[in-house]
C-alpha cells in the first residue's frame, strides 16, 4: 500500500496498514533534513515521513516567501524577518489597509494568474500517483482580512463597520474560490481552507459571529468547488479551542479538521463526538510533548492517541503545528514518525 493509497482508505472512514502520517515543518527543519538526506523540496518532505503534499496559493504563501530581511507581498503586506534560535520566524509590520481610506483603491492580487499554479503542474506529475495532493488556501477569510487591516481595527469592524466586514469578505471568498477552482481542475485531491477561530481555552470570536460572516462564505467555497469535482475532499485548519463551531463546519461540508489542538481540545473526545462525521489531522501536542517532552511522555501521549483516534480510520497523525529546529524537536519528529510506523499497524492492538 502506498502513501496514496492509505491516506485515501483512511479519509474514507476505514483502516488502511497503518495510520498515515503528516507533520508540520519549518523552512529550517526542512533545510536540516533535505542535507543529511540529500533531498530537497517535497522529496525531503518524503524523506521526513510525510504522506501528502501540500500546493499553497494566497497569503498563506507570504510567511517564508523571500530570503529577505523584509519583503512585500502581493497583498501589499510588509513582512519583517524576526531571529530565533535555530532560525526566523516572520511578522508582519504594516497592514495595507489599516487606514480604512485606501480601501477604495486596494488593488487585490489576480486569483487568475497561471505564476501561482505553474509549479503546481510537475507536482501533480510527479507525485499524484504516490501522494495525495492538497491545493492549500489556507488563512482564506478571517486571518486574511486581519492580516490586511491589522487586528484590532478588523476585530471592531466586525462590530461597528459591518457594510465593509461583508464587502471585503465577500471579495476575498471570491478570489479564494477562484483559486480553488484552478486548484480542483489541475487535480488537487483535497482543498485545504484555514482561518484560526479559536484560542488556548475559547473561541477568538463568537459563534453568534462565525455563522454571520463565515459559515456562510465557507459553504459557497465548499459548494460551488464540489460542484467541479463532487469527489473533492476539504480540510480546515483552525488552533485553538473551536468546539463551538464544529457542527456548523460538518453541516456545510468538511471532511478533514486541522489541527485538534491538544491543550485546547482532547482528541480522543473530539474523536467520540464527530469521527462518525469528521476525520482528523495533527493531535501530536507541540506545546510541550514534541519540544520539551522525555521519550517516555511521548511515546505514551503517541500511544494514548492511537489508541483513542486511530479506531476506524479516519485520522492522519501528526503534529499539530510546526516542528521547530531545536534539538529535542527533531528527535521527537523522527521518534514519533517511527512510533506511528510501528505500532499505529491496524487492527490497533497497542
Amino acid at each position: 500500500m502506498n502513501s496514496r493509497e492509505r491516506v485515501l482508505m483512511a479519509l474514507n472512514h476505514e483502516e488502511p496498514d497503518r495510520i498515515p502520517i503528516y507533520n508540520h515543518l519549518t523552512p529550517e527543519v526542512l533545510n536540516i533534513i533535505g542535507k543529511n538526506t540529500n533531498t530537497e523540496g517535497y522529496d525531503t518532505e518524503i524523506a521526513a515521513g510525510n504522506e501528502w503534499l501540500i500546493y499553497t496559493v494566497g497569503i498563506a504563501g507570504s510567511f517564508y516567501l523571500k530570503d529577505l530581511d523584509e519583503y512585500t507581498d502581493e497583498w501589499g503586506i510588509i513582512w519583517k524577518r524576526i531571529p530565533h534560535e535555530g532560525g526566523v520566524y516572520t511578522e508582519m509590520v504594516n497592514h495595507p489597509l489599516s487606514d480604512i481610506k485606501k480601501y477604495d483603491s486596494y488593488k487585490f492580487p489576480d486569483p487568475y494568474d497561471e505564476e501561482k499554479y505553474k509549479g503546481l503542474y510537475n507536482v501533480i506529475k510527479k507525485y499524484k500517483k504516490d501522494y495525495v495532493i492538497v491545493g492549500g488556501i489556507a488563512c482564506t477569510l478571517h486571518e486574511n482580512a486581519w492580516y490586511l487591516r491589522g487586528l484590532e481595527n478588523w476585530l471592531i469592524d466586525l462590530i461597528e463597520n459591518k457594510d465593509f466586514a461583508n464587502d471585503l469578505l465577500d471579495k476575498l471568498t471570491d478570489f479564494y474560490l477562484r483559486c480553488g477552482e484552478r486548484l480542483v481542475e489541475m487535480g488537487v485531491d483535497v482543498i485545504w481552507t484555514g482561518d484560526d477561530f479559536g484560542m488556548q481555552d475559547r473561541m477568538f470570536i463568537r459563534r453568534e459571529q462565525f455563522v454571520e460572516f463565515f459559515k456562510p462564505r465557507y459553504a459557497k467555497i465548499y459548494s460551488e468547488l464540489r460542484k467541479k469535482n463532487k469527489n473533492i475532499l476539504f480540510a480546515h485548519h483552525s488552533d485553538g479551542y473551536i468546539e463551538p463551531i464544529i457542527e456548523d463546519f460538518i453541516e456545510i461540508g468538511l471532511d478533514i479538521l486541522n489541527p485538534v489542538q491538544p491543550k485546547c481540545m482532547d482528541p480522543v473526545e473530539i474523536k467520540k463526538k464527530y469521527g462518525g462525521k469528521l476525520s482528523f489531522w495533527g493531535t501530536v501536542d507541540n506545546q510541550y510533548i514534541l519540544p520539551f517532552g522525555t521519550e517516555k511522555e511521548l511515546y505514551d501521549e503517541l500511544t494514548r492517541l492511537i489508541r483513542g483516534v486511530g479506531p476506524g480510520g479516519g485520522y492522519i497523525m501528526g503534529s499539530a503545528h510546526c516542528i521547530q529546529p531545536t534539538q529535542v524537536h527533531m528527535k521527537n519528529l523522527f521518534k514519533m514518525v517511527d512510533f506511528i510506523k510501528e505500532h499505529g499497524k491496524y487492527p490497533i492492538n497497542i
